[in-house]
């Protein structure tokens, strides 16, 4: 399947069409998905995308994005062990440089057989950045990114990072769910930028600090109303290491409530 995908119009056309989207000639993606349940204790994936992006703009490298993206996917959600392991590899280029970029990530956890169903787990994520201005480009591209994966505050996002997160969650009553964590953050490389969603670089973070970015304190609770309403909230305090205020950023707190609708 090739498309082109959809972005909305900016400037004085949104005020002319506010809602009509139009085609990005620039920005293609397409692909395929393949899965294979009961494989082992997990079902397995397979994913193939080809991305191409013109006027891309990174640290180092510029030009038309080429890139070929290969992911293999591992999930079990059954069972008191739980886990979903994911790899991919990225291959092509910017501009005139060659790509080579890759990350993983995985979120494991056991819930034991006790009350308020406690469950301790680990979340493990890295991904590739730019070591050097010449030769192969290594910054991964997270592509769309959500930023729900790492914490609703958007702080983080796959490119340039090592990411080790403990976590621990009681089930309180039937329809309530209270978890903590801890993320700890670090760059692979600080050849390359502090990153945040969607892959953006934090300005004079590049060849500047030391690898350790930082950590997070992360609160969530939510509750099942009924069938069709859940109500949410998540809290984060996130701890900048060195880097980040040396390039004049700061601490953040975050703090979120959500309502969410299903029919």
């Amino acid at each position: 399947m090739a498309h082109h995908l959809l972005r909305e119009p900016t400037g004085a056309a949104q005020k002319d069409a506010m809602f009509d989207d139009y085609l990005d000639q620039s920005l293609q993606l397409d692909g395929f998905w393949v899965e294979r349940r009961d494989v082992g204790p997990g079902n397995l994936a397979v994913c193939y995308l080809r991305y191409k992006r013109g006027n891309a703009q990174f640290i180092g490298a510029s030009g038309t994005e080429q890139r070929n993206a290969f992911d293999a996917h591992y999930a079990n959600d059954k069972g008191p062990v739980v886990f979903d392991i994911e790899a991919m590899i990225q291959q092509g280029s910017i501009g005139d440089r060659p790509v080579l970029a890759s990350a993983f990530g995985e979120r494991s956890g056991c819930q034991f057989d006790a009350p308020w169903s406690p469950e301790l787990g680990l979340q493990i994520d890295a991904a590739s950045g730019n070591a050097s201005s010449h030769g192969t480009f290594g910054t991964f591209n997270p592509l769309f990114p959500n930023a729900w994966y790492f914490s609703l505050a958007g702080l983080t996002t796959y490119a340039n990072l090592v990411h080790v997160k403990p976590f621990f969650s009681v089930t309180p009553a039937k329809d309530w769910m209270l978890q903590a964590a801890l993320g700890f953050q670090w760059r692979e490389t600080t050849n390359d930028a502090v990153y945040t969603i969607p892959a953006q670089p934090v300005p004079n973070t590049a060849g500047h600090g030391n690898l350790w970015t930082g950590a997070y304190l992360q609160l969530d609770v939510a509750k099942q109303v009924n069938a069709n309403v859940t109500v949410g909230a998540q809290f984060v305090q996130f701890q900048a290491g060195y880097t980040i205020p040396a390039a004049g950023g700061h601490n953040v707190s975050y703090g979120e409530i959500q309502v969410s609708l299903a029919w």
